[in-house]
C-alpha cells in the first residue's frame, strides 16, 4: 500500500496532481480540489467561531461535509461506471471505507448493510466528529440516492454508528448543495516546482514533512506532531462561504483573527527551525494556494496569493506566520480580491 520509494500511500500520488499554481486536484476529477488540513486548526476555528457569533456551527459543518462527500462519491461512482465497473452497494461502501485511513480520516468498520435502508458501522480514531458524520452520511446518500441521517453512540473519536436513508432533504442541505456545486475557476499562473517520487508521483517534500501511519489512520506532521488530514476542500470552504453570506463581512474578519491567533501559536513552536521563505513554499504543497512575496519595504510586506483555497483562511495563517517568524506585530492594511487571486499588504 505504501510506496517503496517515499513511504507515502501509493494512492495519494497516483490519484492527485500538484499543479505549479498552488492547487492539488484529482487526476480524474479536476474540479475536486484537495488540501492537507491541520485538524487542530479546524477544531480551533469552529470552536472559537461558535463562541464569537453565539451559534454552534457544527450543524453547518456536518451538512457541508455531507454534501461535499456526496459530490465526491458520485464522481467516484461515475468514474467507475465509465470504466465499465459498477460494484454492488455493499462492496462499494466497503471499498470507500478502506480509503478513510489512507487520508487520515479514521477507521470505518462496516457491520451490516440493508440495501436502500441503512448501514451499521463502527468508527475509530476519527479526526473530527461533525465532519466525519457528514462524510458517512454523504457516502450512503450517493449509493442509495436518498438523504441520510446519522445516529452516533460514543465519544468524540470513536463510536457505533447507524446511518439511515430517509429520502427527505431540508433547507440547509439544499443551501449547502448549491455551495458545493460552485467550482471556482483556477488561475493557471505560477511556477512552483516539485521533485516527484519516481514510484508514485507524489512530491518528495510530503514524505519529509509527514509521517503516514495507515494502520492508525494518522497523518502526523513530523516537526509539530500535529494531526493532519488529506481531504476535499469544498466542504470546509462551503461552511465559510455560507457564514459570510449570512453574517456579512464581519464574520470574514473574525475568521481571519481566529486563524491569525492559531497561526501564531503554531509557528511559535517552530521558531528557530524554519524561515518565512520555507513556510511560504509549504502553502502550495498543502494545496492552500501559491503565495508570492511581491515587495518587502520599510517593514511592510506585500503578497499575492494565486488560487487561495479560501481568502480568510490563507490570510489568517499568513498573518500569524509573518508576525511570529519576523518577531513583529503587523496590521492587515489591505486585502484586494480578484477572481482567483488575492493581494495582501501587511504593515507595522
Amino acid at each position: 500500500m505504501k510506496c517503496a520509494e517515499c513511504g507515502i500511500p501509493k494512492g495519494i500520488g497516483r490519484a492527485n496532481l500538484w499543479k505549479p499554481y498552488g492547487v492539488i486536484v484529482g487526476k480524474h476529477s479536476s474540479d475536486i480540489r484537495a488540501m492537507l488540513c491541520d485538524v487542530s486548526e479546524l477544531d480551533y476555528l469552529y470552536s472559537r467561531l461558535s463562541q464569537h457569533i453565539g451559534y454552534d456551527v457544527t450543524r453547518l459543518v456536518t451538512e457541508a461535509k455531507r454534501k461535499d462527500h456526496l459530490y465526491f462519491t458520485r464522481n467516484f461512482l461515475r468514474h467507475l461506471e465509465e470504466k465499465g465497473m459498477k460494484p454492488d452497494p455493499e462492496s462499494f461502501l466497503r471499498t470507500l471505507a478502506s480509503f478513510y485511513p489512507i487520508v487520515g480520516l479514521g477507521k470505518i468498520n462496516i457491520k451490516n448493510v440493508q440495501e436502500g435502508l441503512s448501514v451499521d458501522l463502527e468508527a475509530e480514531d476519527i479526526y473530527n466528529l461533525p465532519m466525519c458524520q457528514g462524510q458517512i452520511a454523504g457516502a450512503l446518500e450517493a449509493v442509495f440516492n436518498k438523504t441520510a441521517i446519522v445516529s452516533w453512540t460514543g465519544d468524540a473519536h470513536q463510536g457505533k454508528v447507524k446511518v439511515e436513508a430517509v429520502g427527505e432533504e431540508h433547507e440547509m442541505g439544499e443551501r449547502m448543495e448549491q455551495e458545493i456545486e460552485i467550482t471556482a475557476p483556477l488561475v493557471e499562473i505560477g511556477n512552483r516546482e516539485y521533485q516527484l517520487c519516481s514510484g508514485c508521483g507524489a512530491p518528495l517534500e510530503l514524505s519529509r514533512d509527514f509521517e503516514w501511519d495507515v494502520d492508525k489512520a494518522l497523518i502526523k506532521e513530523r516537526r509539530s506532531l500535529k494531526r493532519f488530514i488529506f481531504d476535499n476542500a469544498k466542504g470546509i470552504v462551503a461552511v465559510m462561504r455560507v457564514l459570510s453570506d449570512e453574517l456579512g463581512e464581519e464574520v470574514e474578519l473574525t475568521m481571519e483573527g481566529i486563524l491569525r491567533d492559531y497561526s501564531r501559536g503554531y509557528y511559535q513552536s517552530l521558531t528557530g527551525s524554519t524561515s518565512t521563505e520555507e513556510e511560504l513554499a509549504r502553502f502550495p504543497l498543502w494545496g492552500l494556494g501559491l503565495v508570492q512575496l511581491l515587495e518587502k519595504n520599510n517593514g511592510n510586506y506585500r503578497f499575492q496569493v494565486i488560487n487561495p483555497v479560501y481568502p480568510a483562511l490563507v490570510a489568517g495563517r499568513l498573518w500569524g506566520m509573518l508576525e511570529t517568524l519576523e518577531s513583529k506585530e503587523f496590521q492587515l492594511e489591505m486585502k484586494k480580491e480578484e477572481e482567483g487571486i488575492i493581494g495582501l499588504t501587511f504593515s507595522r
